[in-house]
């Protein structure tokens, strides 16, 4: 009976034949191209890795260059600030020396601790007032 099923089939039409051999061979093409596909991915692997490291090194050396002007910019402020202590030790050592000078300073502090205690004084006054 399988025999007979077998045999009623239609054969398979030349169109029917055509559209297999071209499935197969799209199929044949579609696995080609995914092996090429593999392969130009393996060989941009190393491709892209030397990119990578070269980025990797132009960003560190852009990094370094960055911290040698921070370094350059704050031993440029230590002199400026080391010059100026300088001075002041100059000056304070000029100042010991005159007796004068140093009359004059021991005056400037003392009007100016004087001056500072008048405005406390009337600092707490003008509170006291708005208080009551």
């Amino acid at each position: 009976m399988e025999t007979k099923s077998y045999a009623n089939l239609p054969q398979p039409s030349a169109t029917v034949r055509q559209l297999e051999a071209r499935i197969e061979e799209l199929t044949k093409q579609l696995n080609q191209a995914s092996t090429d596909k593999r392969h130009s991915t393996q060989l941009r692997s190393p491709d892209k890795a030397a990119r990578d490291l070269q980025l990797q090194l132009s960003e560190s050396e852009r990094q370094r260059a960055k911290l040698e002007d921070d370094k350059k910019a704050a031993n440029a402020q230590v002199q400026a600030l080391r010059e100026k202590l300088d001075k002041v030790v100059c000056i304070s050592a000029e100042v010991r020396r005159s007796p004068h000078l140093m009359q004059l300073q021991q005056s400037n502090t003392n009007q100016l601790e004087l001056a500072n205690r008048r405005l406390d004084r009337e600092a707490k006054e003008s509170k006291q007032a708005n208080l009551t």
